[in-house]
């Protein structure tokens, strides 16, 4: 696997407001970090981390820093900044075949990873956004990983809509979470200027300051995911009726409308002869994972449940799954 190494920076280049996703290599040479400082006085707030393009596709996190700094004269707080996969981001990857995936990687010894991570433990730092696009047709929403008052409210402050969840373990927000607020925001689709203009809104209000100990009022409502769904890579898979050959998977064509929309035993996400893989994301050994049977041949959910992230990405369901398996829960938190 290739590894690359860290560059650090105290402003951005000029070229980084002028420059695509696609062409940030010309920018940036690999993983860089940005430690922008505020010139304010007597400026008593702690850091905002801020990570975007982990994944090479997802091209809003980009677009959104480029409008949230454009025109700041002075900084509230210090921001760091971080940018990830900046070669796959140049073909549209999420990763390159000679890459991991940089958002499975967090828990590991990449020269990167460990020298961003040892870097950040030096800072005083307030809370840290992680900014991702869905591959599918999913609506704004964050991600928590920690039952805590100020994770709750930094979640709830981008969006109403939170999954809770632990898994991956190696993801940037689950491992930044045992150290700061931390949370992962799900902006739409890549380049979908609602997200882009919601999460700008947003990164402006928590410079200004949130207030993210703010006693509950209510127990907090979340979907906990529970189950990631993923088929076999040796399984075709096809949204086509015409190039179904009755072995792997005919995926319904409306599928990503299903999205964190609830689900009965009467619905089905489409044909086969056997049923998805779904692995266990709830930390439950116990855990039934039986949501699915075959029903006159059609995949049919054998239990409620929301799912989240379905989509037609054919390389993004066979590098990482179909989509995710959640069901609502009340959190205790602390």
């Amino acid at each position: 696997m290739e590894m690359e190494n860290l560059k650090f920076l105290d402003e951005l280049p000029t070229d980084f407001f002028k420059s695509s996703a696609q062409g940030l290599f010309k920018v940036f040479d690999g993983p860089t970090l940005v430690h922008l400082k505020s010139s304010k006085k007597n400026n008593n707030k702690k850091a905002l981390f801020i990570s975007t393009l982990l994944h090479g596709n997802e091209h809003s996190g980009i677009m959104t820093l480029q409008e949230f700094l454009q025109d700041k004269k002075e900084l509230e707080r210090d921001i760091i900044l971080f940018f990830g996969n900046i070669k796959a981001a140049k073909y549209g990857k999420r990763h390159l075949d000679t890459q991991p995936d940089y958002n499975r990687i967090w828990t590991s010894n990449y020269p990167f990873v460990k020298k961003t991570l040892d870097y950040l433990k030096d800072q005083e730092i307030e809370a840290c956004i992680d900014l991702h696009n869905n591959s599918g047709n999913n609506p704004c929403y964050s991600c928590m990983s920690k039952k805590s008052v100020e994770h709750y409210n930094l979640a709830y402050a981008f969006s109403e809509k939170i999954v809770y969840f632990t898994d991956p373990i190696e993801a940037l927000s689950v491992v930044l979470s045992n150290h700061w607020p931390s949370i992962t925001i799900e902006a739409g689709k890549s380049g979908d200027p609602a997200g882009i203009y919601r999460t700008v809104d947003f990164l402006n209000r928590l410079e200004k300051g949130l207030d993210l100990k703010k006693p509950l009022t209510i127990k907090p409502r979340v979907f906990h995911t529970v189950g990631k769904i993923r088929v076999d890579i040796d399984d075709p898979v096809t949204f086509e009726e015409d190039e179904f050959k009755g072995d792997g998977f005919l995926f319904r064509d409306d599928l990503e409308t299903l999205n964190f929309q609830p689900l009965t035993i009467d619905s089905w996400l489409g044909r086969s002869d056997k049923t998805p893989i779904v692995e266990n994301y709830s930390k439950n050994p116990n855990k039934n994972l039986d949501y699915f049977e075959i029903r006159n041949d059609l995949i049919a959910c054998k239990k409620p449940f929301i799912p989240a992230m379905l989509t037609h990405d054919i390389e993004i369901i066979y590098s990482d799954c179909l989509g995710y398996i959640m069901e609502e829960e009340i959190l205790e938190l602390r």
